[in-house]
């Protein structure tokens, strides 16, 4: 079971009788979610015959009362996100078993304990002891208030404290359908303040190709290299070095107002350009397929029959469900990859090793072991 599906699942259990508008405004208020991607979520509890909908709203199904007891969060930052929005909402001290009880946890003992010290060591939490050193009492301290107040919820703040991508990652990945951008739009598209412009090109390095004579307003076009796509799939493969960047408030230059403007470690390579001279009645357009030219690649037909194969089985997914969705997100950067003018080996191979393992995992349908076959004799016959 997923966070959502286990969130709303729980919120059903510990409220019998709520109903949809009350229950996705609830969920939302602590799990990232679409009305859509709820209600999605809900029809196929509903599916498995874990709750039901009707006049009363919402109700578990009294069947699966074993499950309910049985059931489980789905990590340790899910179980503390139900006790602190709790304790948040409720000014007075808890002890465990209360909050265990009112949450409907059903946690055994030995659990209690777990999560006990795990609030005791939150600072998102106050603890004390009035009844003696071994019954600690909870409630929520003043950076929690702040912060949840600030973040809608214990997720979101620790969401928000993961390291934000540095702006020369988001400018590679906003490149990679491999056509030519002129930078300074680029960067007005990210967010990012143009004037990292140079230090954000030079920390690229051969990760981009640049086109000297096909920039609107700038004096070269970029396109990425196939370093810089080998970077985005497998990561950095040299030493690293330092750069800052600096953020200068007083600028006319127009940017987002959480622009990405870090320090980081980030790899120092040699940059490679390529002078073509003016664009004047030039076949290299920005931001257009046909610009770059067609490459011919050896396996394109047998590329193409597989992802017919892989688009009967998509047919049967399931979007809600995690292995599903991340077997779509394959199938579909296969694709892009088979109507660009340059599909990239590393890309296809990727995919088609990810697709395959997921596959061959979950057995989707009777199709699945020729599919398998496919994939495998094209990834023997053609490396890249």
């Amino acid at each position: 079971m997923n966070k959502l599906a286990f969130r709303i699942l729980n919120k059903i259990v510990s409220k019998p009788g709520i109903d949809r508008r009350t229950l996705v405004a609830e969920i939302q208020k602590e799990h990232p979610a679409s009305p859509h991607e709820i209600a999605v979520v809900i029809a196929d509890l509903r599916n498995q015959e874990l709750l039901t909908e009707g006049d009363q709203g919402f109700q578990p199904l009294s069947a699966n009362e074993e499950f309910y007891q049985k059931m489980q969060p789905y990590s340790d930052d899910e179980v503390l996100d139900l006790l602190i929005n709790y304790l948040n909402k409720h000014s007075g001290p808890s002890v465990m078993t209360n909050l265990n009880n009112d949450l409907q946890l059903h946690l055994n003992r030995e659990d209690e304990d777990y999560y006990e010290a795990l609030l005791a060591e939150n600072d998102f939490v106050k603890t004390t002891y009035p009844s003696g050193p071994t019954i600690p009492t909870f409630f929520i301290s003043d950076k929690g208030k702040i912060n949840l107040r600030k973040h809608g919820g214990y997720l979101n703040y620790l969401e928000a404290q993961k390291p934000k991508p540095v702006p020369e990652d988001i400018v590679l990945k906003y490149i990679e359908n491999e056509l030519m951008y002129d930078p300074v739009e680029v960067l007005k598209m990210c967010g990012i303040d143009i004037r990292l412009m140079n230090t954000i090109l030079a920390v690229l390095g051969d990760k981009i190709h640049k086109y000297y004579g096909a920039g609107n307003s700038f004096p070269y076009a970029i396109c990425i290299s196939d370093e810089g796509l080998r970077y985005l799939y497998e990561g950095p493969k040299t030493s690293v070095a330092k750069i800052s960047y600096i953020h200068n408030d007083h600028s006319s230059h127009t940017h987002g107002p959480n622009s990405p403007v870090v320090s980081g470690n980030f790899a120092a390579r040699n940059m490679e350009s390529i002078s073509i001279g003016s664009m004047s009645n030039s076949s290299i357009q920005q931001g257009t397929y046909d610009s770059l030219g067609q490459i011919i690649t050896r396996g394109q037909d047998e590329l193409a029959s597989i992802l017919v194969s892989l688009r009967a089985i998509q047919d049967g997914l399931d979007n809600s469900i995690d292995v599903h969705k991340e077997l779509i997100s394959e199938i579909e950067t296969l694709a892009s990859q088979q109507k660009s003018p340059r599909p990239k080996g590393i890309i296809v191979t990727t995919s088609l090793n990810a697709i395959k393992a997921i596959i061959e995992k979950i057995a989707v349908n009777a199709a699945t072991p020729a599919v398998v076959d496919q994939i495998t004799h094209f990834l023997s016959n053609h490396h890249f």
